[in-house]
């Protein structure tokens, strides 16, 4: 784990007990492209290893094509294991970024539902964000140190940019 965060965001042991007793419901939109699944895999290969109680993985897509939900549900079989993720077509988007938001409905319906999913955490990420256990046990761990004071723990998403030869902070367009 990066030691820059304050000591006291470190996870303990008691925090790392309790992120492995979660019970994870995680979406990730991918906009069918053939050159990004190697970066799909990376991202499900990162929640295969999440040492939980419980994970479950929905793939959301934009692609109607049943070869490539096929190819969807190949790769996260083989990644994943058998019944740990599905996959969920979206069809008649007015605008394709609008699928960052086709996650909503699921949360409704599987998180927040009327009876009880059982799941105790719920994750969002794309095909490129790369999320690990490290993160999340940060994540249990942030989140109840800031409980007292109404606040939530966070994370800045950074990508690669060429152009400025290094890490930029995606959503800071400022």
């Amino acid at each position: 784990m990066d030691r820059t965060f304050a000591e006291g965001a470190l996870p303990s042991s008691q925090d790392g007990d309790r992120a492995r007793r979660a019970r994870i419901l995680c979406c990730i939109t991918f906009h069918f492209v053939r050159r990004r699944l190697e970066s799909l895999a990376d991202v499900l290969q990162a929640l295969a290893e999440f040492p939980v109680a419980f994970l479950e993985v929905v793939l959301v897509t934009n692609s109607i094509d049943e070869s490539d939900a096929s190819t969807l549900r190949r790769l996260a079989l083989e990644i994943m294991g058998e019944g740990r993720a599905t996959v969920c077509r979206v069809e008649g988007l007015d605008n394709p970024f609008d699928l960052a938001w086709q996650h909503k409905p699921i949360i409704a319906e599987r998180f927040l539902g009327p009876t009880d999913s059982g799941f105790t955490h719920f994750l969002y990420l794309e095909d490129d964000i790369r999320f690990s256990f490290q993160n999340f046990e940060y994540f249990i761990a942030a989140r109840e140190q800031l409980r007292d004071a109404g606040l939530l723990p966070a994370f800045v998403r950074t990508e690669w940019s060429e152009v400025a030869g290094g890490l930029v902070a995606t959503d800071c367009f400022w």
